[in-house]
């Protein structure tokens, strides 16, 4: 009986030191690259670590040009480049508020051969070629000034721009025009809260918004009209904390930042697979924040805790 009692304290010393493990882990600033048939086993690929050069401390959003990807990463007020296959190319900005620099870039998106990068705490958009050069600072015509800007998209020559802090969403086109603003769900009662990710439908135009403070997703079309949410179906998935969403033709990536997953659904919010679990492993996530889908096949997740950035297929 002692030596029954002894194993169990032993066991749940083990499962105490292992826990607080996981709540300590910090990354030897690396990115990891692993592939995954969404709905199937998961296969790894590769990792590949990041020089002293690329630091990537808190990635919060991903995109591509080409052969490489940027990730913004707001602790090192930088972004970060790679080649597909995970080698480091070079990095762009530092901690300022000049032109060329940061003080906490969160979103960025491509348009052609440009990188646009929002500054959430500089209250700025700022535009590079594909290189790291400047280019130009992107401004709303008229009084209206960029405020807090999160997640940026561009799709159909217009630019998507979230403002988390004020729960809004506002649409312009590329020249700085506004075109209108999103604010509320169903009517006026509902209001947005927290809008930390945004994606648009290439096809039909539809636009999709992660509501993270109302734990929802809301879907608007190409002129702002509300048509539907997307709740927890209470049976194979709950919303804690949505952020990062993509589109990848039919499909509808969700990332749920405390459930430390990533949510498969079809357009309606129908299930159909998730991914990742709490932890430090290669399969695991700790707060996801960011998530882009490039040619309807590679989906990144910016793994933002374990400061890494997956790939998956």
């Amino acid at each position: 009986m002692k030596k029954t009692k002894s194993i169990i304290y032993i066991l749940i010393i083990i499962s105490v030191v292992t826990f607080a493990y996981f709540k300590m882990y910090q990354s030897n600033d690396q990115v990891r690259v692993s592939k995954e048939l969404l709905g199937n086993k998961l296969t790894l690929s590769k990792i590949y670590k990041s020089n002293a050069k690329a630091k990537l401390i808190k990635p919060m959003d991903v995109t591509s040009i080409g052969n490489k990807i940027y990730i913004t990463d707001a602790a090192s007020s930088s972004i970060n480049v790679f080649s597909k296959n995970g080698k480091y190319q070079f990095s762009f900005g530092k901690r300022g508020t000049n032109k060329e620099q940061f003080l906490y870039p969160y979103g960025i998106t491509k348009y052609k051969k440009e990188i646009y990068v929002a500054d959430f705490q500089g209250n700025k958009i700022s535009v590079f070629n594909e290189s790291g050069k400047f280019l130009r600072p992107f401004k709303l015509e008229g009084s209206r000034n960029i405020q807090t800007p999160g997640i940026i998209r561009i799709e159909r020559d217009k630019i998507y721009i979230s403002n988390i802090t004020t729960g809004s969403i506002v649409i312009s086109d590329l020249k700085g025009r506004n075109l209108t603003t999103i604010k509320y769900a169903k009517d006026r009662n509902d209001k947005i809260s927290g809008p930390n990710g945004l994606a648009v439908d290439k096809k039909s135009g539809d636009i999709f918004i992660s509501d993270s403070n109302n734990s929802r997703v809301l879907v608007y079309n190409e002129n702002g009209e509300y048509l539907y949410k997307i709740n927890s179906d209470g049976k194979r998935y709950n919303f804690q904390y949505p952020r990062g969403i993509a589109i990848s033709k039919t499909k509808l990536y969700i990332v749920d930042a405390l459930a430390s997953k990533i949510i498969v659904t079809d357009l309606k919010g129908k299930y159909i697979s998730e991914f990742g679990q709490m932890g430090n492993e290669d399969k695991n996530f700790v707060l996801p924040n960011g998530v882009y889908v490039e040619n309807f096949k590679y989906v990144y997740v910016t793994d933002t805790q374990n400061h890494r950035v997956k790939q998956l297929n």
